[in-house]
C-alpha cells in the first residue's frame, strides 16, 4: 500500500511539474552537481524515424530520492515507468503504471560517467545520455543490440 501511495504522489507531482513554468534553482539547474537532474521533453522536430518496437519516452524526469536517483519515463499514452538507482552499474527492477503491459526491459543498469553523462544498459541495448554545455538539451544516443534500427540520437529539451 505504501508503494502505491508513493507512486501516486510521484505521478501527480510529475504530471503537474510538466505543466508549470521553470522554477529558479531547481535540482537540475546547471549549478547543481548533476546537470542531468530535472524534467526533459522530447524534441519531436529532431526525432529520428524508427522501426523499433521499443518506444522512446516523451518526458524523462530525473531527480534525487534518498541516496539514489529516480528516473521516471512518461510515454505518449501517458503510461509511466520508473526505477531508482545508485548509478553505479547495478541492475535494478523497472516498475510500470500499466500492469497489463509490464516494462520492457524488466531490469536496467545505470552508470554515471560524470556530472553531464550517464549510461543505461538494458540487455537489449546501450543508451548514453549527455547534457549539453549550456544545460538546455540532453542528447540520448541509443544503440539496440537487435537489428531494428541503427544507432539513434534523440534530443530532449529541459523543461525545468
Amino acid at each position: 500500500m505504501k508503494s502505491l501511495l508513493c507512486f501516486i504522489a510521484l505521478a501527480l507531482g510529475f504530471l503537474t511539474s510538466c505543466q508549470s513554468p521553470i522554477p529558479s534553482g531547481t535540482s537540475g539547474s546547471p549549478q547543481s552537481g548533476d546537470r542531468f537532474l530535472g524534467v526533459w521533453k522530447l524534441d519531436d522536430s529532431k526525432r529520428p524515424r524508427m522501426r523499433s518496437p521499443y518506444g522512446i519516452a516523451e518526458f524523462i524526469t530525473i531527480d534525487r530520492q534518498g541516496s539514489g536517483v529516480i528516473f521516471t519515463f512518461r510515454y505518449s499514452d501517458n503510461s509511466l515507468s520508473w526505477f531508482v538507482t545508485d548509478m553505479k552499474g547495478q541492475a535494478v527492477s523497472v516498475e510500470a503504471s500499466d500492469k497489463k503491459h509490464p516494462p520492457y526491459p524488466p531490469q536496467i543498469a545505470v552508470t554515471r560517467k560524470d556530472s553531464n553523462t550517464f549510461v543505461q544498459d538494458t540487455g537489449i541495448g546501450h543508451t548514453e545520455f549527455t547534457v549539453s554545455a549550456d544545460g538546455h538539451t540532453m542528447s540520448v544516443r541509443r544503440d539496440l543490440y537487435v537489428d531494428y534500427d541503427p544507432e539513434r540520437v534523440f534530443v530532449f529539451d529541459r523543461v525545468r
